[in-house]
């Protein structure tokens, strides 16, 4: 019930009301749609997966990561900071260092408890681990990074979240997982990205990242926030 009163609201709108090109490629009106249950349900996915329109369906972006310590924190911030001045990519301040575990993702809002208990269950048990941070690296021609050097425990963190929360988020990617600290992304003008990618490739970063807890980071609307912290098992 409640999805179809979610969806006679939103047919009722304007850039809603004419025809409607799903995923089959069949064009239907919001008024046909009525019909069966079945239609319902597709109209709901579809208009809810709009980035306009999620929030109206009691719906919340979410990703999970892992956040450096406050002293790493800083360096990276610094880093981020100043390339913003120098090439004028200001988007990946929008969130703070981290290493992406589960890319963004929308969910309703009731299933974020389940969500929650799941990271907190996953993380009890998480033994304490190091990643070294060693140079910088690039996806052309928008993204700069620092690159994380792969390992058991991170591969293995990353493995048990997509299997422990399914069907929570979507399907783990097939491409291969590689970590990285985002410097700068998307707002990089393909100019500005190879000025930069010729400086950036030469420079030298190296450091240890301790990974203590995940995180839950959440979308306001403007920017991201950690909305929650799950720490690992404690050391014996």
């Amino acid at each position: 019930m409640v999805k179809f009163q979610k969806v006679q609201e939103l047919c009722q709108r304007p850039r809603n009301r004419d025809y409607l090109s799903f995923p089959s490629s069949i064009p239907l009106k919001c008024t046909q749609l009525f019909i069966t249950q079945r239609y319902v349900e597709i109209l709901y996915n579809f208009i809810c997966r709009d980035n306009h329109q999620f929030k109206k369906c009691g719906m919340k972006q979410f990703f999970i990561a892992l956040v450096p310590e406050n002293d790493l924190k800083l360096k990276l911030e610094e880093i981020k900071n100043s390339f913003a001045k120098t090439y004028n990519s200001h988007h990946a301040l929008k969130l703070p260092p981290h290493i992406t575990l589960i890319p963004p993702f929308k969910m309703q809002q009731e299933a974020e408890v389940t969500l929650i208990q799941v990271l907190r269950q996953t993380a009890e048990n998480t033994n304490n681990f190091e990643l070294q941070l060693n140079g910088f690296g690039a996806f052309p021609p928008r993204v700069i990074f620092i690159d994380v050097i792969n390992s058991f425990a991170l591969t293995n963190l990353f493995n048990r979240l997509y299997v422990n929360a399914q069907p929570l988020f979507p399907a783990k990617p097939q491409r291969e997982y590689h970590p990285h600290i985002t410097i700068a992304t998307r707002d990089l003008k393909k100019q500005k990205f190879e000025e930069a990618w010729s400086v950036f490739r030469e420079r030298d970063f190296i450091d240890i990242f301790p990974v203590h807890s995940l995180f839950l980071l959440g979308h306001n609307g403007r920017t991201w926030e950690i909305l929650n912290e799950f720490p690992f098992a404690p050391e014996a």
